[in-house]
């Protein structure tokens, strides 16, 4: 792999970030020792929530293709795979390998393929934003100051995601680039018109973010630490906008600094949530190597001969 200068940055806030969080940990007396008092059990849990959020994404990716006649008979190891490719890749590279998967074995238009993405983007920060909004309302009640620029911007993000979800897009009339939008139009149409699966996919966004609330309060239990589930919450609406922020592999870095800095607001001691979202980054990762590594050799290897024959 060539190291270009993208890499290379890359690279060097993955060092810092690391370098920074062993020796925040390391100062802080008695923060590591927590680490050896968790029971054997929390880990098992988290294990188990990691695993009923790969099984709720395959969930969303099946119901978001069926409007484009593409059914998806293998979609918990495709989230299993792609999961482990956004994990060591940057950018998302898990969204890669399912355009090509679902193309090649299912006949699914890469534009349909974007279509179906951007969707899912959507919905989950549709989704996290106004659940963010309504815990803020929540946190103002027992707090004395206002975020107001967090509330502008879940407010921004919010209302955007609305007018794309509720509002039809023009069509253009003439031109190489009005086809290619208005296919594009045309395909959003399909998923956007149907009440029912935007419904079903808000839903499952609604179970992914409560699954990772469960997880952060499973987390603080472990290190005997209390957090109550509005704050839960709120730190995983932090996280699940951080998770689609894929600029470092598996949004490594990124994601730990946004709940950091949401259990900051919420006057959490930052040594604490440090050492709770990168439990949770551990667990994950473990997770996610033993099911997304035989899944990606499933996938790969496993295709029916009338599969092969539709290529």
């Amino acid at each position: 792999m060539k190291w270009n200068q993208k890499n290379i940055i890359i690279g060097i806030f993955l060092a810092f970030f690391f370098l920074f969080s062993g020796i925040f940990l390391t100062k802080s007396e008695g923060t590591l020792e927590r680490l050896e008092e968790i029971p054997l059990s929390i880990f098992g849990i988290l294990a188990l929530i990691v695993v009923i959020g790969l099984f709720l994404n395959g969930l969303f990716l099946s119901l978001v293709a069926k409007p484009f006649g593409i059914y998806i008979p293998r979609a918990f190891l495709l989230s299993c795979a792609a999961s482990l490719l956004n994990m060591i890749t940057p950018f998302r590279g898990g969204a890669v390998f399912r355009a090509w998967y679902l193309k090649s074995t299912l006949g699914m238009k890469y534009k349909d393929f974007v279509i179906s993405l951007f969707g899912n983007y959507l919905i989950v920060f549709l989704t996290s934003s106004g659940v963010a909004l309504c815990l803020l309302f929540f946190i103002q009640m027992k707090k004395t100051e206002f975020f107001f620029p967090l509330a502008l911007f879940f407010s921004i993000l919010f209302l955007g995601c609305i007018s794309i979800l509720l509002f039809p897009r023009p069509t253009l009339r003439k031109g190489f680039f009005a086809h290619k939008w208005n296919n594009v139009v045309q395909g959003w149409n399909l998923i956007r018109s149907s009440r029912l699966l935007v419904s079903e996919l808000i839903v499952i966004a609604l179970g992914n973010l409560l699954l990772e609330a469960i997880g952060i309060m499973v987390i603080f239990h472990g290190l005997r630490e209390s957090i109550d589930a509005i704050s839960a919450l709120f730190i995983a609406a932090f996280l699940v906008v951080g998770i689609f922020i894929n600029i470092t592999p598996g949004s490594l870095g990124i994601s730990e600094s946004l709940t950091v800095f949401a259990g900051i607001l919420l006057g959490i001691s930052p040594e604490i949530i440090l050492l709770g979202t990168l439990l949770r980054r551990g667990i994950g990762i473990i997770t996610i190597l033993f099911l997304g590594i035989p899944a990606k050799f499933l996938l790969l290897y496993s295709h029916s001969p009338l599969e092969k024959q539709e290529i």
